[in-house]
């Protein structure tokens, strides 16, 4: 996404103009201190990066797949639904500009 749409001069500045990226590689591998440990309300000890982020994925947004883009508020409100992985950059401008 990031190469073949991310790249699209609107959406690029689109991005540039109108957001902060943050990303949750569910992939990472690294793994955490102990005391960056985090215990899921089920009990389970999440010990990698990319466990932590995939717990927050599922749990904050129901996804669990890669890649997915939310839009929050400066609260951290979702302002729109979650969208997937789609290579139509009509589309993602179309998502990015549904919140301004």
């Amino acid at each position: 996404m990031e190469a073949r749409v991310w790249s699209d001069p609107e959406v690029l500045r689109l991005l540039k103009e109108n957001f902060v990226i943050a990303a949750l590689y569910n992939d990472d591998k690294t793994k955490l201190p102990e005391s960056k440990w985090f215990t899921t309300p089920e009990g389970k000890v999440l010990k990698d990066v990319g466990r932590v982020n995939s717990y927050i994925a599922r749990s904050r947004f129901g996804v669990n797949a890669q890649p997915n883009y939310a839009l929050l508020d400066s609260e951290g409100k979702l302002l729109v639904p979650v969208r997937g992985y789609d290579l139509s950059i009509s589309g993602f401008v179309e998502f990015l500009k549904s919140v301004e």
